[in-house]
């Protein structure tokens, strides 16, 4: 199968953030299609694409009631249902998490994170 990479750029302001530009280099000629949910752009249907990109953003996946969260959990649920391969980038591990785990195991940090940070892992014998 060809593969084909759907993202989803979820940056508010596109004058400050461009994750698709970041994110290119790393595409190697691969087919992809960007949109951005929460600038109002629908989301395509899913099936033909064999990837998943979520990238960062300056909103957060903790506690927020914005549609357009949980319009793009939703089709996050249903790629992992069709067995797409899905890396999510900073906000994009917020809504990983929240899409296949709940909002139990999505938390504001203390302070805001930025950047590269050091993390510890703890087992937890399941959520």
């Amino acid at each position: 199968m060809i593969p084909r990479l759907l993202v989803f750029d979820n940056t508010l302001d596109p004058t400050r953030y461009r994750p698709v530009e970041e994110w290119t280099r790393n595409f190697a000629g691969i087919a992809f299609d960007a949109v951005r949910v929460p600038l109002g752009e629908p989301i395509p249907a899913l099936r033909g694409y064999t990837h998943l990109l979520i990238t960062g953003s300056q909103a957060s996946a903790a506690g927020s009631s914005e549609p357009w969260i949980a319009a793009e959990a939703d089709a996050v649920r249903q790629a992992a249902d069709l067995g797409l391969a899905i890396l999510g980038s900073c906000f994009g591990h917020q809504l990983l998490a929240l899409a296949i785990s709940g909002p139990r195991c999505v938390r504001r940090a203390p302070s805001p994170e930025l950047g590269w940070i050091a993390v510890e892992i703890f087992a937890t014998g399941g959520l």
